[in-house]
């Protein structure tokens, strides 16, 4: 089993928070899925924590909740302390990164620009990608 390893002291860079694992990459006239991976092939890795043990770094993380229960908000919330590097609760603080924000609901002028000043993030440091994405 890999050792779970924490991210505080291990610094990452903007490049690793926004590079996509190579299995998500699709290639330009690719038509099947990728072969099945026979897994005594894949080395064990340690896992890196953004907030440990919630959220690990260049994993997918779901927040699922009830309409109006705060999803968004804790969502924005932790992309303005990883904009500042104020850490998150029970972490120490590390040095400000960039973060990548996907919605579908908000609109980033009106909802997610305003929520992310409230925040105090460091807007700077965020991205959004604002358009639509197809995953077939």
């Amino acid at each position: 089993m890999a050792a779970q390893v924490g991210i505080d002291g291990a610094p990452v860079s903007a490049e690793e928070l926004l590079r996509l694992p190579e299995r998500f990459i699709v290639r330009e006239g690719q038509t099947s899925a990728p072969p099945p991976v026979r897994m005594a092939d894949v080395a064990p890795e340690a896992v890196r924590w953004l907030w440990l043990p919630y959220i690990p770094l260049g994993k997918l993380t779901i927040l699922e909740g009830d309409p109006g229960v705060g999803k968004s908000w804790v969502t924005l919330a932790v992309a303005a302390a990883v904009s500042f590097g104020s850490g998150l609760p029970g972490t120490t603080p590390r040095s400000p990164a960039n973060v990548l924000l996907l919605t579908a609901e908000d609109g980033l002028g009106d909802t997610v620009r305003p929520r992310l000043d409230a925040l105090g993030a460091d807007v700077r440091n965020v991205f959004a990608l604002d358009g639509l994405l197809t995953f077939d």
